[in-house]
């Protein structure tokens, strides 16, 4: 679906590029025919990035090292992996998200920035300060690398349901618990053939619903359920009980979308209609900035589609930290290898990357990431909610060997869960199976990952 919509907005972006190129400033010449970088995936790389580098690069040989091709089950610390690859392909741009970001600094594999940056008087004016203050943070007051973009869901909702219906709309920094409790007040014609749901949430399994919304909460309130350091489940505190009875109050109470319902395929306005919000079927919805993108193509593609009047605040808090969230995520930072021959064209690639010129190019469409160059979304309104909150690291990754743990474990939440639903059990007795079931299945993970 993202790629049909990312095709319509191709052929404008590279006349984009081109044009913002011209004005580019820098060498883009080398006696260097070739550089290495390290990223997730070779074709996405030249997909995002490639365009742009290679009008400003015509003669430079770009080398894609593919993390897809690390073997994270060969050791038992990722970053030890991690790292082992890295000394191996000897790279000279390094992409990273910012645990692997922090992990790097402290072990010596990232040259600073920050001379590069006062020597050529690089510009960071215009870059949320939320994103630099946080990967300086990251690296002990230093910068080690730069992030073009970064990842959050908004809230948003439709602005003139609430008004037909008398509810107060949704403000910044709501919690999970408010949020929920505002999308009961749509639940009063469950019924009806046109109902209107309280709350969709874009990227729940609907095969899943209570678990996924339930881990979703708790990494909101910094919560797991899961100390693989420790070896530990922990399952069965008053915290998970809390969010249980939250979230069966939710699913119980039949407020939340389940976008399986709705979800048809073949023409633009079928795969359009995926999206129930922009009918008017949801009050509130948590998605990406690829929504735009959806709206912009319903307004131009839908006869008689009729236009959203929408608003966006940001996504649930935790009541602890209102003002921060741990939902932004930079997973594209680049950053140079300490020791590569090759540093001064790594800084000047990494600068182009992170520029006003590539934030310019990539305004005119949405993929579901959002620039970290604030001022190039004139044409988007409430896009503040975006780059209200300050961010806080978190680490979404899951260690590779544990899979099938992970696996195993949501299965029994399911199952626990269900019987919590069906009145067979009571949310007591359901964290006490989960920590009991959960720690057994962690035993025997542990065990088959040391033997």
């Amino acid at each position: 679906m993202k790629k049909w919509l990312s095709s319509m907005v191709l052929l404008s972006l590279v006349a984009v590029i081109m044009t913002s190129c011209t004005n580019q400033q820098g060498s883009n010449t080398s006696s260097t025919s070739k550089i290495k970088i390290l990223y997730y995936d070779k074709e996405a790389f030249f997909e995002e990035y490639g365009n742009f580098l290679s009008i400003q690069y015509p003669n430079m040989e770009f080398e894609v090292i593919s993390t897809k091709d690390i073997d994270y089950a060969s050791e038992s610390d990722s970053n030890v992996v991690y790292e082992k690859f890295i000394e191996k392909e000897r790279p000279d741009i390094v992409t990273i998200q910012a645990d692997q970001y922090q992990q790097l600094v402290h072990d010596g594999y990232l040259a600073s920035l920050d001379q590069y940056i006062e020597k050529d008087k690089y510009n960071l004016d215009t870059v949320h300060p939320a994103i630099t203050s946080l990967l300086r943070e990251l690296g002990d007051g230093k910068l080690y690398g730069l992030s073009p973009k970064f990842y959050y869901q908004a809230l948003f909702y439709n602005i003139d349901l609430f008004k037909q219906n008398g509810v107060e709309p949704p403000s910044n920094s709501m919690s999970w618990e408010q949020v929920l409790t505002l999308a009961k007040r749509f639940s009063s014609n469950n019924n009806s053939t046109d109902r209107v749901y309280g709350l969709g949430i874009d990227d729940l399994d609907t095969n899943n619903i209570a678990v996924n919304l339930a881990d979703k909460i708790a990494f909101t309130q910094n919560l797991n359920d899961v100390n693989l350091k420790a070896k530990q489940v922990t399952a069965n505190t008053e915290g998970w009980k809390n969010i249980w009875k939250l979230v069966l109050q939710a699913t119980g109470s039949n407020v939340i979308c389940d976008r399986a319902s709705t979800l048809t395929m073949g023409s633009a306005e079928q795969l359009l209609e995926m999206k129930p919000f922009l009918t008017g079927k949801i009050a509130m919805t948590l998605d990406d900035s690829y929504l735009f993108e959806y709206i912009k193509q319903a307004k131009q593609n839908i006869k008689d589609f009729k236009e959203l009047n929408y608003g966006i605040v940001t996504a649930p808090v935790d009541p602890a930290n209102p003002d921060m969230t741990r939902e932004i995520r930079l997973e594209e930072i680049f950053a140079i290898r300490n020791g590569s021959d090759h540093s001064d064209l790594a800084w000047d690639i990494i600068k182009l990357i992170n520029s006003e010129d590539y934030a310019k190019a990539k305004s005119h469409s949405m993929n579901g990431s959002l620039l970290s160059r604030t001022g190039y979304y004139n044409d988007i309104k409430n896009i503040e909610a975006f780059y209200t909150l300050r961010p806080i690291a978190a680490d979404y990754y899951k260690n590779e060997k544990y899979t099938d743990f992970y696996q195993q474990f949501d299965r029994v939440k399911k199952e626990e869960i269900g019987l919590v639903e069906a009145k067979k059990a009571s949310i007591d007795d359901a964290v006490a199976a989960i920590q009991s079931k959960g720690q057994a299945l962690l035993n025997q993970a542990l065990k088959r990952t040391k033997d």
